[in-house]
């Protein structure tokens, strides 16, 4: 029997007031979904009803697992967007069953909640040990991971694969946005932004978008918020750049977010980027080498900094910089590196 790849796919139904059932849309997990469809993957959707008492929710959820799994056969290679929603223990005795089958488990880390939480990291670490091969976000993440002692093979995701078949944004029309900055994501969870507002520039100007949580932009000249936006409708985005960044502090990466954006691959810096459009953010960002490698973008010190060094790069210095950001959003849109990972491993390379 040929062996599979696999990827199990949780399905949470949730019922709005009029009792419809529907499914949370979670981009980076949709998207994941996709190009593991493109490689050949079989998907398992894991459908379960969501219930507002813990414990049978927890129950529900393992029941459909443990149904989901039934049919592997030994030697299939099971592929978690991680962590599954479980509870820590029933998660453990889902894979430990997986294993008495004779299947090798695949993590792909869509977070590392211990990490993001400040919880017990020898929990998180125990989970990847019982997989036989991690993707985690960035070397940040994984050089933390290995002190912690995590013995199976890791690569770096480095930016999350991004779907769409919306365009880029043309590059004439960012070059005449030389001078403003987008900011994409929820603003009431974006801490930083009470100090960010008070920034007063003279050469920038910034537009918001996402949920606007009431923060009021109308006594800013240079801020406005420009409403929401289809996570698939990139070019939606109208700006010469995009701001990546979280906490508490415009200057240093402060608070369980900010802390966090030191390790992991955020999710908006794809977006930016399959837009056509370079970033910004911070010099200790797990992801500010290959920003400043690879020349797509800029990193800052503090959200001070912004408006001198965005007035002192040149056209010709922007251009470079633009088509850099293109040829590496393109990169993305076909799946990056996390593609090349999938390649590896089912040609038995990795």
């Amino acid at each position: 029997m040929l062996m599979k790849d696999i990827l199990i796919n949780p399905q949470m139904i949730y019922y709005d007031k009029e009792d419809k059932p529907y499914t949370p849309y979670v981009k980076a997990r949709v998207d994941i979904a996709y190009f593991c469809k493109q490689a050949g993957f079989e998907i398992l959707d894991v459908n379960y009803k969501h219930s507002k008492f813990a414990p049978l929710r927890s129950l529900y959820k393992l029941i459909s697992h443990i149904r989901a799994i039934k049919h592997l056969n030994k030697g299939d290679r099971v592929w978690f967007e991680h962590p599954e929603p479980l509870l820590y223990v029933f998660y453990i005795l889902l894979l430990k069953i997986i294993k008495i089958k004779q299947c090798k488990i695949f993590f792909i880390t869509m977070d590392l909640h211990y990490l993001l939480y400040k919880q017990d990291m020898r929990k998180e670490i125990n989970l990847l040990n019982l997989s036989d091969f991690t993707v985690l976000h960035a070397e940040n993440m994984k050089k933390l991971a290995l002190e912690y002692g995590a013995k199976c093979k890791i690569e770096c995701l480095h930016f999350f694969p991004y779907h769409t078949t919306d365009k880029m944004i043309e590059k004439e029309k960012l070059i005449e946005m030389k001078n403003i900055i987008a900011f994409a994501g929820s603003l009431s969870n974006s801490d930083f932004l009470y100090d960010f507002l008070r920034l007063e520039f003279e050469n920038i100007k910034v537009r918001f978008y996402g949920f606007n949580a009431n923060v009021d932009l109308t006594p800013y000249k240079d801020k406005s918020y420009m409403g929401k936006f289809e996570p698939n409708e990139v070019s939606s985005i109208q700006a010469g750049w995009g701001l990546v960044w979280n906490g508490t502090n415009i200057d240093n990466l402060e608070g369980m977010l900010g802390e966090y954006l030191k390790y992991n691959a955020p999710h908006k810096m794809s977006l930016y980027l399959v837009a056509g459009m370079p970033v910004i953010t911070h010099k200790n960002c797990g992801l500010a080498h290959i920003v400043e490698e690879k020349n797509l973008g800029i990193t800052v010190s503090s959200l001070k900094e912004l408006d001198e060094k965005i007035a002192s790069i040149s056209i010709e210095e922007y251009k470079r910089i633009v088509d850099n950001a293109r040829t590496y959003g393109n990169f993305i849109r076909q799946g990056g590196d996390f593609m090349q990972i999938v390649r590896r491993i089912k040609n038995n390379e990795g």
